[in-house]
């Protein structure tokens, strides 16, 4: 599968060109014409022309400058696909991909492609990169019904990139997307590749500072593909002289590269010259003679390109996994110096030894105890980047948690609130219902005590009667 497989879209309604799309449904109509679609290089041209023969369900017959092209084995095959249908009954679609180099690698095969194209009763479709970049496309413009796919704004780019991301779970920063963008002038391809390259630390702005080692002034995709596209030594060494990408980068991508475009014998002899190169390479860095330079870029970079019979051609090339090991590796020295550093604060050691020994700290803060004692000598800043670094958790309490939590408060205080006033109600109907109770125990106390009064003055009378009586005997026995 090409690495970029996974980030192109998978059906027109996916493709973000929508003007594209319209001019090329409003050709298909008629289709008295082939199409000529025209456009810078990485826009989704090729793209463009699969999907929308998978939606109009024709049958595709896609013939690219890595086929054979001499007019011989090319005429056969144009005649029957261009006349007739396939298998299905469906239409056929003849698809010439990037026709510039047909025509700059011609073997009689150009004019048979005209032929077939003017006589053909199914629709034909050319794309191609640079309209005036050879005499012989203005047979093809004369003939052809022009489709211009611009490229789209922006904006339209970022929220594509936005949405790619997030299915393939890459981590991304908007302002780095627009960024990224931005260095790339739009071109999708040459994006996709960035981010393919930087998915695994993730499209951020401090990331995209491992991209600038790349001269963006000449791109070191259209440096390439002129490479390989260059019949002679002088026409790629006018390429390389003039692109202003940095050799030892140019190298990592040929090396990379130039299996696509090679094989057998071809590829042996394309990788003997880079493997002279690169011994060159060697000994004038070590003996610092930088006078053999122009030797290591005859035999690296201009003589790999024009080994003389090319088995394939291939715009889809990809990054170089060398760069790719590398910037993971200064990513993880990184990231290793500054929980060296951290860790400094509360162990004993240099930033170095903890650095070198960063495994055995892995270990000990996973499953030796040290969470407590981190929590108790680390800030929070600094405990968030140790939990991201060794998946455990050390921070109590994130910002989500805090969000909740000022939740929970404000529903206690409600709660509490509410339960202050249903206590206040039931206090209100309590007192109410006091006062109007308190007159009725009252009038019965009252009657209780008049009653006892009564009973009290009545006691008191019939002691005062018998008090007499006990004096009226006493004064008639002294009488007696």
């Amino acid at each position: 599968m090409y690495v970029l497989d996974p980030y192109e879209p998978k059906s027109l309604q996916e493709c973000i060109n929508k003007s594209a799309i319209l001019s090329l449904d409003a050709w298909y109509k008629d289709h008295k014409k082939p199409a000529l679609i025209v456009g810078q290089t990485g826009i989704g041209k090729s793209t463009l022309v699969r999907l929308f023969a998978k939606e109009k369900n024709l049958t595709l017959f896609e013939l690219s400058p890595s086929d054979d092209r001499d007019k011989e084995t090319l005429l056969p095959i144009l005649q029957a696909v261009s006349q007739s249908r396939s298998i299905f009954a469906n239409k056929n679609l003849l698809f010439f991909d990037d026709i510039d180099v047909f025509i700059s690698d011609d073997r009689g095969s150009f004019e048979a492609i005209v032929k077939t194209a003017k006589e053909s009763i199914n629709p034909v479709i050319f794309v191609v990169t640079n309209l005036y970049s050879d005499k012989k496309l203005s047979q093809l413009r004369d003939i052809c019904e022009i489709i211009e796919m611009r490229s789209v704004h922006s904006a339209t780019i970022v929220a594509y990139l936005t949405t790619m991301c997030t299915k393939h779970n890459i981590k991304y920063e908007k302002e780095a997307l627009e960024e990224l963008v931005k260095m790339n002038s739009n071109d999708l391809r040459a994006t996709f590749l960035d981010i393919d390259y930087l998915a695994y630390l993730g499209v951020t702005k401090n990331n995209l500072e491992l991209l600038s080692g790349r001269e963006r002034k000449a791109d070191v995709f259209k440096t390439i593909i002129g490479l390989f596209k260059a019949k002679t030594f002088e026409d790629a060494k006018k390429i390389a002289d003039a692109t202003e990408v940095d050799y030892d980068l140019l190298f990592a991508w040929i090396s990379e590269n130039v299996h696509l475009f090679y094989e057998g014998n071809n590829l042996k002899e394309a990788y003997r010259l880079m493997t002279l190169a690169d011994l060159s390479k060697s000994r004038i860095y070590s003996r610092q003679n930088w006078i053999f330079f122009r030797y290591f870029i005859s035999l690296g970079i201009i003589s790999p390109c024009i080994v003389p019979q090319k088995d394939h051609f291939t715009f889809k090339i990809s990054y170089p996994q060398s760069i790719k090991m590398k910037t993971k590796e200064v990513s993880e020295y990184s990231k290793n110096k500054k929980v060296a550093q951290i860790l400094s604060k509360v162990f004993r050691g240099s930033n170095y030894k903890i650095a070198s020994e960063i495994f055995m700290y892995r270990f000990f803060v996973k499953d030796g105890g040290f969470i407590s004692y981190l929590q108790d000598n680390l800030i929070d800043e600094e405990l968030e980047f140790l939990q991201d670094f060794f998946k455990v958790k050390l921070v109590e309490k994130t910002k989500d948690d805090n969000k909740e939590e000022k939740e929970e408060k404000g529903t206690t205080k409600k709660k509490k609130a509410e339960t202050k006033s249903e206590i206040k109600l039931e206090t209100t109907e309590f007192k109410s219902l006091e006062l109007k109770s308190k007159p009725k125990a009252s009038a019965s106390l009252e009657s209780k005590e008049s009653k006892l009064s009564q009973d009290i003055k009545s006691h008191l009378e019939k002691d005062a009667i018998l008090m007499q009586d006990q004096k009226s005997e006493v004064k008639q026995r002294k009488l007696f």
